[in-house]
């Protein structure tokens, strides 16, 4: 069964073959028709965003809540996106965060991600930095490299803690080594301001530079790719 959505995943991403979300639709309902509640989950999200399928937030929203009736966590963290955005049901922050908390206890990194944007802005909870980052480290330990840019960032313009330049480099080398192309870009900027956590480095600086750009520039071509093999 995972195997059905795995495959359908290819078809959606255009990984490896031509990008066809009527193809990738066909796969994830073969997996939920066979119980997968990963499948179940998948094609909720297509209804969700109206690929291969005319948007239809309410079945969105079914679908979710059967693959979260199966212990889907990502579905969990999906009905937490949905109030959050007031998509097809009334948008409620905390019935959004209670969400998130469920799919973040069942190990998804990034429900830890979203639960730190929360604090991080004061969005139906008392605005906390410190909160945030507690948060964001969760989803850091997950591998989850967002997380670690937006610490490196609260470092660097010392919310929550003291400004500290070191452990900005530190979480932004994190968060590069994920494949974050703004964290690399704000490491090129640090190398080229002397007394930001490093010396000054011009030959760093580009470096860094140019290693956001190639980053930015793969993600570029495998969408464009994906997209002519969609129209051969």
């Amino acid at each position: 069964m995972v195997a059905l959505t795995a495959i359908g995943s290819l078809f959606e991403a255009g990984q490896g073959v031509p990008q066809d979300f009527d193809k990738a639709l066909g796969w994830f309902e073969k997996a939920a028709a066979a119980g997968d509640v990963s499948g179940m989950r998948e094609v909720g999200f297509l209804f969700l965003q109206g690929l291969g399928v005319p948007k239809n937030e309410a079945a969105a929203r079914e679908l979710f809540d059967k693959a979260a009736a199966g212990g889907d966590v990502e579905a969990f963290a999906a009905i937490g996106f949905m109030y959050e955005l007031g998509a097809g049901v009334p948008a409620n922050s905390g019935t959004a965060r209670e969400w998130y908390e469920k799919a973040a206890a069942g190990g998804f990194a990034p429900a830890n991600y979203l639960i730190g944007d929360m604090y991080l802005n004061g969005d139906g909870v008392v605005q906390n930095d410190v909160a945030a980052r507690e948060w964001y480290e969760k989803a850091a330990a997950g591998g989850f490299a967002l997380a670690s840019y937006k610490i490196g960032d609260m470092y660097f313009d010392g919310r929550g803690s003291p400004q500290d330049y070191v452990k900005a480099r530190e979480w932004f080398e994190k968060a590069a080594a994920g494949g974050d192309a703004d964290a690399m870009d704000r490491l090129s900027l640090m190398y080229e301001e002397d007394g930001k956590g490093v010396r000054r480095d011009q030959a760093k600086a580009r470096e860094w530079h140019e290693k956001a750009d190639a980053r930015r520039s793969l993600v570029i071509k495998q969408t464009l790719s994906a997209t002519f093999r969609n129209f051969h």
